[in-house]
């Protein structure tokens, strides 16, 4: 094939052939639409989407009315909530009350009830939240448990967290484990 001119040129046909016909097979797998993984400039555009309010923590707002709770972290049936606000606790009809500004632009409440790991181990509380003066939940817990709440708090003006010393000795508190609420922006 090296010396003969046609022969040479026949060769290089048969070549160009093969190539053409691998090409043409290669592509008859393809579609004439556009790729799945090539985004359509003209099609349609995702729909936007509006990131859910952060929580505030309570721990974190200045009380409108009664005493200012402890803020930080405790520690409710052995687990560690860093958010939380503890209340004394007294026997009797002592009711320990704090009040949260709402604005009726919060929607949620949420927290975990218990006595702190550091109070008295022979006590149980009262807890007790209110919306305006509407009561929206009420558990009474002793040493040792908790209670994880959510709670519609929608159209209140005001947010009320209290509790009442039922039994114990020594140190009684309430703590309100990563109590937060959840408001509207505006």
């Amino acid at each position: 094939m090296t010396g003969d001119p046609v022969a040479v040129h026949l060769g290089q046909n048969r070549a160009f052939g093969v190539i053409t016909v691998l090409i043409a097979a290669a592509l008859a797998g393809c579609t004439s639409g556009p790729s799945s993984s090539v985004p359509n400039a003209a099609g349609p555009t995702a729909p936007a989407t509006t990131a859910a309010p952060s929580p505030t923590y309570l721990a974190d707002l200045k009380p409108v009315e009664g005493p200012s709770p402890i803020s930080g972290a405790a520690k409710i049936d052995g687990k560690k909530y860093e958010h939380s606000i503890v209340q004394p606790s007294y026997l009797g009809s002592t009711i320990i009350e704090t009040q949260y500004d709402l604005g009726r632009a919060c929607d949620q409440l949420t927290f975990t009830a218990g006595l702190p790991d550091d109070s008295t181990s022979t006590g149980s509380v009262q807890f007790e939240v209110y919306g305006d003066d509407k009561q929206l939940m009420s558990v009474r817990l002793g040493f040792g448990a908790e209670s994880q709440q959510t709670i519609s708090i929608a159209n209140y003006l005001r947010l009320k967290v209290r509790n009442t010393g039922i039994e114990g000795r020594g140190k009684l508190s309430a703590g309100w484990g990563n109590a937060a609420i959840r408001c509207r922006t505006s």
